[in-house]
């Protein structure tokens, strides 16, 4: 799903690959913990209206994570994207930690908890010989 969403913001697909790749364990452990985190609670709109407020980050989870992709200025030493795992507030520093720098925020929580969701609703099929 981080894939696809990579590509519909334009990022090339060697790149989306190589960057799901090198993440892939600290991935694989925030979707454990995403997971531990209790549905109702993350989810829960009455929390997200009372915490919204003008000028912040509009999220549908109360606990969001964000695979965060950001570039400096092509002037700078290393123009190459680069890429991490950060909750909101260290997402926003490291997206203002440099002036000229843009970024891609591409939220995890609720993908995890989506992805969840349809894998327990489909039906195992058998493979191989029966």
């Amino acid at each position: 799903m981080i894939g696809l969403q990579m590509l519909n913001h334009n990022w090339p697909q060697k790149f989306a690959v190589e960057t799901l790749r090198r993440f892939r364990r600290e991935l694989e452990g925030q979707h454990k913990k995403i997971l531990r985190l209790d549905r109702e609670e993350l989810f829960d709109e009455e929390q997200l209206r009372l915490h919204a407020q003008p000028g912040s980050l509009a999220v549908n989870t109360t606990s969001p994570m964000f695979l965060l992709i950001w570039s400096d200025q092509r002037l700078a030493n290393d123009p190459a994207p680069s890429a991490g795992v950060f909750n909101q507030q260290d997402a926003f520093a490291e997206t203002t930690a440099k002036a000229g720098r843009s970024s891609t925020w591409l939220e995890l929580t609720k993908p995890v908890h989506s992805m969840s969701a349809q894998l327990s609703a489909s039906l195992p099929r058998k493979r191989g010989r029966r």
